[in-house]
């Protein structure tokens, strides 16, 4: 996770806009690293004659010989293996629980793909594309009870270092688009600065330059060697590469570990939608047909399912419905009814206010929550913040104490379970997080 004070600023530029006459849809594998800054969305025109959406096919991503993502991915392979202890239990840990791995390639279908191909692109190893799996487990909605969010796991601080954008209706940080530019311009930083060496470069990613700066001063001072392993770093950190090359370990052979990957086909899952006019995803989702569950993940940068007034209001549809949903949004009529949006929002000159109304959670949001007199004394004998978590596929006791700091049997104890219970999706658990 990152942290505010680790960062040096840096720019960050966005995708650029096209123009009102002449909006464009295009694949994210056309994405460059380097991008022109982002123009002010228009005011939606009247004028029919021009298209609200341009489909434009995509003939130029990245050729590779696999016909299989997991192929991909394991012939970008590049970091070192170094068979330590703590490799050994994070190899160990996540063996033991197959579900989480295949919960992780369920939700990682839709973005796997982006990400190894910007990676690619860049001419970066095919680990980084891990780092989400352990930060967010592919979840773009993902929200730590610290307030870090999206694949990446971003702080707010951190976020707008990198030049992501944030207001009521937007969060970069979720857009899975500009989060993983903005990520990935850091890590390349990262990397010049430590010399090439990732091990390093994710340590730093993880716990801060300072903290990493601090640790190679220290050992150089004992005339102990710097590299990642010989450093004295915090506990988090020093199970960071071990966890990727343990997830790295069963992705090159699954059999091995008895882990199912959910097959992931090597090309685009989804393409980028500029849209001329301020937009509701159940709205488009109601007029052209695509899943309205699938634009919302894929869009998990709009809070509120709404296009950013003040953005150029890129839409990211699946690839296969990328014509049919254009097509259809163009042939709508009534273009004020593209434009509806919940009810606990009010827009005027292009500000926003928002009522009282209590805005709804989604599967991994934090909520406050209500404690039954059963719970009471559980609830009364443990210590720090109390959050409540819906569970989604692929958790396990296991997983959820991984990422919460806390162990199986807490967790069991304080929902009243045991540790041999499956946590089904749609349940809640209560949590005590020091």
């Amino acid at each position: 996770m990152l942290s505010f004070r680790h960062y040096l600023l840096l720019s960050v530029v966005f995708l650029s806009a096209c123009s009102l006459k002449t909006p464009k849809l295009h694949t994210a594998s056309k994405h460059s690293s380097s991008h022109s800054p982002v123009s002010p969305t228009p005011a939606p025109t009247t004028d029919f004659t021009d298209p609200l959406a341009t489909v434009f096919a995509d003939s130029s991503a990245s050729a590779n010989a696999s016909a299989d993502l997991w192929g991909r991915m394991r012939k970008g392979f590049g970091f070192p293996v170094t068979p330590t202890s703590r490799y050994q239990t994070q190899l160990n840990f996540y063996s033991r629980y197959p579900s989480f791995m295949e919960g992780v390639s369920q939700r990682g279908s839709r973005f796997l793909y982006y990400v190894v191909d910007e990676l690619e692109k860049r001419k970066m190893p095919a680990e980084i594309a891990l780092i989400p799996v352990i930060e967010s487990a592919y979840d773009p909605k993902a929200r730590s009870p610290d307030g870090a969010a999206g694949l990446w796991q971003m702080m707010s601080g951190t976020g707008k270092i990198l030049g992501l954008k944030r207001n009521q209706f937007y969060d970069g940080r979720h857009d899975v688009v500009a989060s993983t530019d903005a990520a990935l311009n850091y890590l390349q930083r990262l990397n010049k600065k430590f010399n090439g060496d990732w091990h390093l470069t994710l340590a730093a990613y993880n716990a801060g330059e300072q903290n990493i700066d601090t640790a190679i001063a220290r050992n150089k001072a004992k005339g102990l060697p710097t590299d990642f392993w010989s450093l004295k770093l915090p506990g988090h950190t020093q199970t960071y590469i071990p966890k990727v090359l343990a997830i790295r370990a069963i992705i090159n052979n699954p059999s091995k570990y008895q882990v199912a990957l959910l097959p992931i086909p090597n090309k685009p899952y989804f393409a980028r939608v500029n849209i001329n006019s301020q937009i509701s995803l159940t709205a488009a989702a109601g007029h052209s047909g695509v899943n309205l569950n699938d634009l919302q993940l894929l869009n998990a940068g709009y809070s509120r399912s709404v296009a950013d007034p003040q953005s150029t209001g890129n839409i990211l549809v699946p690839f296969a419905a990328a014509e049919a949903f254009a097509s259809a949004l163009n042939k709508t009529s009534n273009r004020d009814s593209l434009r509806v949006i919940p009810q606990d929002i009010k827009l005027a000159s292009g500000k926003e206010s928002v009522s009282s109304k209590p805005k709804k959670t989604t599967a991994n949001t934090v909520k406050t929550p209500v404690v039954s007199p059963a719970k009471t004394s559980l609830a009364a004998s443990a210590k720090g913040q109390k959050v409540t978590y819906t569970v989604v596929k692929g958790d396990s006791l296991w997983s959820l104490g991984e990422r919460y700091k806390v162990t199986p049997d807490a967790l069991a104890q304080w929902n009243n379970i045991t540790l041999k219970s499956n946590v089904k999706p749609g349940s809640q658990l209560v949590i005590w997080r020091k």
